[in-house]
């Protein structure tokens, strides 16, 4: 029998609005830097989070590195 066990858990959502990434700037969790990708996605880790988001100018995000749905939902 093999074990299987989840290590990564990749979830997408959307905001259904495009981000102004210079109001984004005043969160310490969120990180923008316009020489990555063109400035076209922002990072968003908080310490008690499991992943980390990235967030892009179309509202759009992608959840990686958590291990559960539910962990990816938070």
């Amino acid at each position: 029998m093999t074990n299987v066990k989840i290590v990564n858990v990749v979830a997408t959502a959307t905001l259904n609005q495009c981000m102004d990434f210079s109001k984004l700037n005043q969160f310490v969790e969120i990180t923008h830097n316009l020489h990555t990708y063109q400035g076209r996605v922002a990072y968003f880790k908080a310490s008690k989070m499991e992943g980390k988001v990235s967030i892009f100018k179309s509202g759009k995000m992608i959840s990686v590195g958590t291990k559960s749905e539910a962990q990816a939902f938070k």
